[in-house]
């Protein structure tokens, strides 16, 4: 037992130090993509809008590589806070990388932050996912956790319209599938695949597709 609580706390001591070099690394740059947060320091309800913090990390990473990306993919993250995922995906060759953020402070440090970087393929967009008009412009939905069921529901139906009659493959990334049961709900999606993430709440991608016909199975 002594050596699991060892072993677990050897971890957590990683974690941190790794943290706190990617935090001077940044500052060092001029960015932030790593701070976290919370939903009452920019005004909204945490029981509708969870908190700000980052997900771009190996994890993603490899999912994305699996994946096969080419130029004629795009991926929008949905509650995007700073941009970290974001900068994790345009290690690839997506058409365009775009977020969706609620919070007018947060979107801001998030262009900010690709500005600094001399990205020209990506952008923020400060507004509510629920409203969002544009999600027939890509075939990959990220997500990490960004807010309860029942905004979910109307982004997903917003989704659905945007695939509507569409045969090509469309996909949705989630990470803390807290409403996993919501997106394989109306069978629009199915889950295919699922994968490790730094916190052990795992990575499920879900596709349109059978895992026999999807891009993954390639």
């Amino acid at each position: 037992m002594k050596a699991t609580i060892s072993r677990f706390n050897r971890k957590l001591t990683t974690k941190a130090l790794s943290r706190k070099a990617k935090l001077l690394l940044e500052r060092f740059k001029g960015v932030d993509f790593t701070t976290v947060i919370q939903s009452e320091d920019v005004g909204y309800d945490p029981a509708v809008v969870h908190r700000s913090s980052p997900s771009g990390n190996k994890y993603l990473v490899q999912l994305l590589n699996d994946l096969g990306v080419t130029k004629n993919d795009s991926i929008i993250d949905i509650g995007a806070g700073k941009g970290s995922a974001m900068r994790s995906m345009l290690k690839f060759p997506f058409k365009k990388v775009d977020g969706v953020e609620l919070s007018d402070q947060i979107s801001a440090i998030a262009t900010k932050n690709f500005e600094l970087l001399k990205v020209k393929r990506s952008r923020v967009y400060s507004c509510n996912a629920t409203s969002f008009p544009h999600y027939d412009q890509y075939n990959m939905f990220y997500f990490y956790n960004p807010f309860p069921d029942q905004v979910m529901l109307q982004v997903l139906s917003n989704i659905y319209q945007s695939i509507q009659g569409s045969e090509n493959e469309t996909m949705i990334i989630y990470n803390n599938p807290a409403c996993h049961d919501l997106i394989i709900g109306e069978g629009v999606f199915s889950k295919i695949k699922e994968y490790p993430d730094e916190w052990g709440n795992q990575i499920y991608v879900y596709s349109t597709k059978s895992l026999e016909h999807s891009r993954l199975n390639r």
